[in-house]
C-alpha cells in the first residue's frame, strides 16, 4: 500500500472506525445511566397528560354548561312563557295558539347545538308540558308512552317535575325515553319565574346527552384501564364512565386545593388519582389509573430499550465499518494524487492528514495570492467600466446594471452630473518632464477632489491634465445640482491653490437621471472645457449652458457622442434606446432651436451618414431586406418637413432594429448549444474563464455576459 511505502503509522481505516464505535458507545452509554429515570419520567407523563386531559375536559363542560344556563335563563325571561306559566286552561280560547307559538320558540334556544337533546318546560297550573316539537295537557297518556324518567312512576314523576323546585340543579345521569328511544341523559332543572324564589310556576328541564359528558374523559379510560367520574359540589357523582364495567368510587380529595394528584389503595388496588375543580361550578372531575398501568409501562420501556440498544450496537458496528471503508476510499485517493515521489524521505508523515494539510495549506497561498492579483486587476475593470460609460457604449442601463453586478462596482443610485477637471501646465510642445509634473498635479487635484466629495464622486483620467468627475447627487441636490458641485469644488481648487500653488478649471455637463445618458453630459462638459482656454482662481465651474453662448447658438446639435450611441444601439437591436437618442437630437434641434435651411441639411446629411455606418456594422447578407433597406433609405431623402424627416428616420432605425433582433434569435439556440457543450467539455480545465469562452466563440467579451444571463440562466 501507499502508506506502508512513505512510512505513515496510523491506518486511515482504523482511525475512522474506532471513532465511529466510540460515538456509537457515547449514547449506549448515557442512555443506561439515564434509565433509572424512566420510571418518574413516565409517572410525570401519565400525571400530566391525565391532568391535562382533565383540565381541558373541564374548560370544554364549562362552556358548555355555562351555554345551557344561559338557555335555561333565556326560556325563563320569554315573554310567551311568562304567559303561559299563569294560564290555568291552556286548550281554552287563543291559548292554543299561544301554545304552538311558544313551542316553536324554544327550537331556536339551544337545539342548534348538538349539546342540549332535548328541552321540557313543565307548568304547574296548567299541568302542560312544552317541548320543541308540540305540547301535552294529557300528562297520563304522556308519561309513559311518550316520555319515561328512569324507573319513577307517574305519581312521583309528576310530583317531582311539577311540585319540586330547583336553582340551577343537574340530575345525575339517568335511562330516559323520549319517543320510544333510551338515552342516557343528564338534565338541568330551573324553576320559573327567576328571583321570585317565593312564587313557583314551574319548570325548565334541559335534557343532555350523557356521551356528551362522558367523551372528554374517555380516553383516560381507554388508554389507561381505569375509570373517571364527574361530582357536583355536594359530592353526587353526576356521570361516570370505565372501562370493562369497573366499579367507580367517591373518592375524598384534598378540600384546600383544586387541582392535584395522590395514590390511593381502592378495593384493593393501588391506584393513582388525579383530579380538578371547577371555578365556575364547584364540580370535581376525577381520574384513577391503576399503578400497575405505570410499571407495564415502566417494562416495555425496560424491554424495547435494551432490544434497541442491542440492535443498534450490532447495526451500528456494520454501518461503522461500511462508512469508514467509504471515507478512507476518498483519503487514499486524495493520497495517491498528493504523494507524487512515495519513495521520497521528505514526505515521510506521521500520518495521511498532515500531508492533505500541508496541501490545503499550499492551495490557500496560491489561492491568495491570485485574490491579490484580482484585486490589482479590479481598478483596470473599474476604469474600463467608467471609460465605456462615457464613450456611450452600452446598450442600455440594464446592461450597465449588469456590467456593475457583475464586476461589484458600487455606484449610488439617484441623479448624475459630469464634471470635466484640467489642471495648468499643458502645452503643444511637452518634454518627459513636464509630463511627470502633469501627472503629479493631476494626482494632487483629484485626491484633493475625492476628500472634498466624501464619496460622492466617482474618478476616471481623461488625458495627462484631465480628469472626469461622475458626480452622484440625490434627489434634494439634484434641484439645485450646480450650486452643490461648485460648493465641493470649489474647496478643493482653493486648498490645492494655496497649499501647492496649482490652478484648475473646471467644465460640466447637464444633470442626467440615470447612468445611460452620462455620455451626454460628459459630452456637453468636454465642448464647455474646449470652448474655454483661461484657468480661473476660484474653482467655479464653467457649465454647458456656457459654452452654448460663447459658440454659434445658430448651429445643430449632433455632437459625435450621439453619433456612436446610435451606431451601438443599432448593433445591439436596442430600438427604445434608438428613440430616445433621436427624440433629444429632434428636440434640441426644431424645438429649442430655429435652424436654418443650409444647418438642417448638414444635420439630415450628417445623421444618414450614420445610418449608412450602422447598415455596415450588421452586415445585412439577405438581397430582399437590403432592397427593402434602400427602399426606406431613399424614402428619408423626400422628406418635406422635420416631423416627416424625424419619422423616417424612426421608421428606418425601428427596420434596422428588428433586422438585428432577428438574427440574434436564430443564432442564440445554436450558439448557446456550443457554449454548453465546450463547457460541459472543458469544465475541469483551471483556464476556463468567461473571456476564453468569448474569445473561442469569436465574440466580443462585454456580450456574452447578457447572453449568458438571459439565456443559458447559469452565469
Amino acid at each position: 500500500m501507499i502508506f506502508r511505502k512513505i512510512g505513515i503509522k496510523n491506518s486511515v481505516f482504523s482511525n475512522f472506525l474506532l471513532s465511529y464505535i466510540c460515538v456509537l458507545l457515547l449514547p449506549i452509554i448515557i442512555g443506561s445511566l439515564l434509565y433509572s429515570q424512566a420510571v418518574k419520567i413516565v409517572e410525570s407523563h401519565v400525571r400530566d397528560s391525565n391532568l391535562l386531559t382533565l383540565q381541558q375536559a373541564r374548560q370544554t363542560l364549562d362552556s358548555r354548561l355555562n351555554e345551557v344556563d344561559s338557555t335555561a335563563t333565556q326560556l325563563a325571561f320569554n315573554n310567551k312563557m311568562k304567559y303561559l306559566a299563569n294560564v290555568t286552561y291552556p286548550i281554552h280560547g287563543p291559548n292554543i295558539y299561544k301554545l304552538r307559538e311558544a313551542s316553536k320558540s324554544i327550537s331556536s334556544y339551544g337545539l342548534t347545538s348538538n349539546f342540549i337533546s332535548d328541552i321540557h318546560i313543565c307548568f304547574k297550573n296548567s299541568s302542560t308540558i312544552l317541548t320543541p316539537k308540540t305540547s301535552y295537557v294529557r300528562l297520563p297518556l304522556f308519561y309513559g308512552h311518550i316520555f319515561k324518567y328512569g324507573s319513577l312512576d307517574y305519581d312521583v314523576w309528576k310530583r317531582e317535575f311539577f311540585g319540586g323546585q330547583f336553582d340551577k340543579a343537574y340530575l345525575p345521569a339517568e335511562t330516559v325515553i323520549i319517543d320510544g328511544k333510551k338515552h342516557s341523559m343528564v338534565v338541568y332543572a330551573q324553576s320559573i319565574p327567576l328571583k321570585y324564589p317565593n312564587i313557583f310556576l314551574g319548570n325548565v328541564f334541559i335534557f343532555i346527552d350523557e356521551k356528551h359528558i362522558q367523551n372528554p374523559l374517555r380516553c383516560l379510560v381507554e388508554e389507561n384501564n381505569g375509570w373517571a367520574y364527574i361530582a357536583d359540589s355536594k359530592g353526587n357523582i353526576i356521570s361516570s364512565v370505565s372501562r370493562n364495567g369497573a366499579e367507580v368510587t367517591h373518592v375524598d380529595l384534598d378540600s384546600d386545593r383544586h387541582t392535584g394528584y395522590m395514590e390511593q389503595n381502592i378495593h384493593g388496588r393501588d391506584m393513582f388519582v388525579t383530579y380538578t375543580v371547577s371555578s365556575y361550578n364547584d364540580w370535581k372531575y376525577v381520574a384513577a389509573v391503576p399503578v400497575s398501568a405505570i410499571q407495564d409501562r415502566v417494562q416495555y420501556i425496560r424491554t424495547l430499550t435494551w432490544g434497541v440498544a442491542s440492535f443498534i450496537f450490532v447495526s451500528g458496528i456494520l454501518i461503522a465499518f461500511f462508512l469508514a471503508k467509504k471515507n478512507y476510499k476518498p483519503i487514499r485517493s486524495v493520497m495517491n494524487s498528493l504523494v507524487q515521489n512515495p519513495g521520497d524521505e521528505n514526505n515521510i508523515r506521521y500520518n495521511a492528514f498532515e500531508i492533505i494539510q500541508d496541501s490545503i495549506k499550499g492551495l490557500i497561498h496560491h489561492n491568495k495570492m491570485l485574490q491579490n492579483i484580482m484585486y490589482r486587476q479590479k481598478s483596470m475593470v473599474t476604469e474600463a467600466f467608467f471609460d465605456r460609460l462615457l464613450r456611450g457604449e452600452f446598450e442600455g442601463l440594464e446592461q450597465i446594471n449588469e456590467t456593475l453586478r457583475q464586476n461589484e462596482i458600487k455606484l449610488e443610485e439617484g441623479a448624475y452630473v459630469v464634471l470635466l477637471a484640467s489642471v495648468e501646465g499643458y502645452n503643444s510642445s511637452i518634454s518627459e518632464d513636464t509630463i511627470k509634473a502633469l501627472y503629479l498635479k493631476r494626482k494632487i487635484v483629484k485626491d484633493a477632489l475625492e476628500q472634498s466629495l466624501d464619496g460622492k464622486g466617482y474618478f476616471h483620467d481623461i488625458d495627462i491634465d484631465k480628469i472626469a468627475i461622475v458626480f452622484s447627487l440625490t434627489v434634494e441636490e439634484s434641484q439645485d445640482y450646480k450650486c452643490a458641485a461648485e460648493k465641493l469644488v470649489s474647496k478643493a481648487s482653493e486648498q490645492v491653490r494655496k497649499k501647492y500653488g496649482i490652478r484648475s478649471v473646471y467644465s460640466g455637463g447637464s444633470l442626467c437621471e440615470n447612468l445611460a445618458d452620462v455620455y451626454l453630459s460628459f459630452g456637453e462638459a468636454k465642448r464647455t472645457m474646449a470652448s474655454n482656454n483661461i484657468f480661473t482662481n476660484d474653482g467655479s465651474i464653467l457649465w454647458s449652458d456656457y459654452s452654448a453662448k460663447v459658440t454659434s447658438i445658430l448651429g445643430y446639435y449632433y455632437p459625435v457622442e450621439l453619433e456612436l450611441r446610435l451606431i451601438n444601439c443599432v448593433k445591439g437591436g436596442n430600438f427604445e434606446q434608438v428613440q430616445r437618442v433621436l427624440g433629444n437630437v429632434y428636440a434640441e434641434n426644431f424645438v429649442k432651436r430655429n435652424l436654418s435651411y443650409n444647418k438642417v441639411q448638414q444635420l439630415v446629411n450628417e445623421m444618414y451618414g450614420t445610418l449608412e455606418k450602422s447598415i455596415g456594422h450588421i452586415l445585412i447578407e439577405d438581397p430582399e431586406t437590403m432592397k427593402a433597406v434602400e427602399k426606406k433609405l431613399f424614402i428619408l431623402t423626400q422628406y418635406q418637413t422635420a416631423a416627416e424627416m424625424y419619422n423616417c428616420f424612426i421608421d428606418l432605425y425601428f427596420f434596422l432594429c428588428n433586422i438585428v433582433s432577428e438574427k440574434k434569435n436564430s443564432h442564440n439556440h445554436e450558439l448557446i448549444e456550443n457554449i454548453i457543450e465546450y463547457i460541459n467539455k472543458y469544465y475541469t480545465s483551471s483556464d476556463l474563464c468567461l473571456k476564453g469562452i468569448a474569445d473561442h466563440f469569436a465574440r466580443q467579451n462585454h456580450e456574452n455576459p447578457s447572453l449568458s444571463k438571459k439565456s443559458l440562466r447559469f452565469f
